[in-house]
């Protein structure tokens, strides 16, 4: 993967992942983000990496805050996803803003960053 995109086939929509994840999968923190993410090989997806991104309606009730802040953390995410790229046959992950102030995106880009490199590290160990 050349190319830094963020399709639709890798976005994580199946409420059985997400239930699953949340269910038994693992999280880290870092703020302003955590992260929830699931290593299965058994789920029968052609994409390596599924990806969601969420911002809770309970912490910023306008929803253009909301979707501003995920469209910053989406873009922070297509830029630096190949950190997540070949660790496992299949990765599902959904990121969860938590701060309940609205950060300017190299704050969020930089928790990104950090989210992953610790994804990393602990499949890695695994």
């Amino acid at each position: 993967m050349d190319k830094k995109t963020f399709k639709k086939e890798e976005r994580l929509c199946s409420k059985k992942v997400i239930e699953q994840m949340f269910a038994i999968g693992q999280s880290t923190l870092s703020f302003p983000i955590k992260a929830v993410y699931l290593n299965n090989s058994s789920h029968d997806e052609e994409v390596p990496l599924q990806a969601a991104f969420t911002v809770p309606k309970r912490l910023f009730k306008r929803a253009p805050k909301r979707n501003l802040l995920k469209r910053r953390m989406r873009e922070s995410y297509r830029l630096n996803k190949e950190q997540l790229l070949g660790i496992t046959d299949q990765l599902s992950v959904m990121f969860i803003y938590i701060s309940k102030d609205e950060l300017p995106y190299d704050k969020i880009d930089a928790a990104m960053k950090k989210a992953m490199i610790k994804i990393r590290k602990s499949l890695v160990k695994e």
